[in-house]
């Protein structure tokens, strides 16, 4: 998991590491990529934190008040305590399919959080989450699978908007606006 250092500390923000909070996490994607975070620490904010670095192609999941945002980072970053990362082994894992499979235990995820004010999944209970694990090849076939059906959405939602605006356009040329 994360951490955050001392936000008093000038000295800590505003270096050149990468530093992932929620809002890099956008609520309408199921899956995010991650190329770059809105806040950034320095070296000596990361060495007085608990943050580490977390290697390109991890998953990372948040895990504190509003759970189960999903995210692969295409860059080495850090995150605040509010995430679970898992690193991900290449040679036997798709990032794509472990990220899939964890977005869809968000129910599951709510359930094992703990917590008053906002609910918190610490690491004991993130590791009770299981997920199937087949071959990388039929992992690769389900991700290539997921990502043609993506595009077929993207186009569809594309569809949508050219033909809103043309209903759009259409009624104001009606009602001659």
């Amino acid at each position: 998991s994360g951490g955050t250092p001392k936000s008093g500390e000038k000295s800590y923000w505003g270096g050149e590491i990468k530093w992932l909070t929620l809002v890099d996490l956008p609520a309408n994607e199921s899956v995010s990529l991650i190329s770059d975070s809105k806040r950034k620490i320095t070296e000596l904010g990361l060495s007085k934190s608990s943050a580490k670095m977390i290697p390109p192609k991890s998953v990372i999941v948040s895990t504190r008040a509003t759970i189960g945002r999903v995210g692969i980072n295409e860059i080495e970053l850090t995150t605040n305590q509010g995430f679970k990362s898992i690193v991900i082994d290449e040679t036997r894992f798709i990032p794509e399919y472990v990220a899939v499979q964890v977005f869809l235990k968000r129910e599951y995820m709510q359930d094992l959080a703990t917590g008053g004010t906002f609910g918190e999944i610490n690491k004991t209970n993130f590791m009770k989450i299981k997920i199937p694990m087949p071959s990388i090849d039929s992992q690769k076939e389900i991700v290539q699978n997921i990502k043609e059906e993506r595009k077929v959405i993207k186009g569809n939602e594309n569809l949508i908007k050219i033909y809103t605006q043309k209903i759009q356009d259409r009624i104001s040329k009606v009602w001659g606006e």
